[in-house]
């Protein structure tokens, strides 16, 4: 088989490079080729994700993957009620739980070093009155041994 035949029959099977030999463009190829609907791709997709399911049951077990399923789904909830709490946090100006300090050690440097009045912007309720009624206040790393 020569080399022109070779061509003619990856044409033909849909295995062809943007411009062969013979001088055919990638729009000729392109008609030659049958691609599938969009229907036909999705029931594929369908097709790989539902074997992927299987095979990820038949592994796990059935109450494995259910969950695994539950705490995907809550750690998605928890997830969104986070972040919600984040914005409103930011919106109206208060210190958002990701940056809120709840060690009642940190809390009581921090108050040390910022003041109490700013600490009590940036600690919990429970560190702040765990610092406060701790007693000493340190600055950094001065008194501890």
């Amino acid at each position: 088989m020569d080399r022109q035949q070779h061509i003619e029959q990856a044409t033909r099977s849909g295995f062809v490079a943007a411009k062969s030999s013979a001088g055919r463009s990638l729009a000729s190829v392109l008609r030659v080729m049958k691609l599938p609907s969009p229907q036909t791709a999705l029931i594929g997709a369908g097709l790989v994700l539902a074997a992927f399911a299987a095979v990820y049951v038949w592994r796990r077990g059935v109450f494995g993957a259910a969950s695994d399923i539950g705490r995907a789904a809550i750690n998605a909830v928890d997830g969104v009620v986070t972040g919600a709490q984040e914005q409103i946090s930011e919106t109206i100006g208060i210190t958002p739980p990701s940056l809120t300090i709840t060690d009642t050690d940190k809390c009581s440097e921090y108050a040390g070093q910022y003041g109490w009045l700013s600490a009590s912007e940036r600690c919990s309720a429970g560190a702040l009155a765990g610092a406060a009624l701790k007693g000493k206040t340190y600055y950094g790393n001065e008194g501890r041994r």
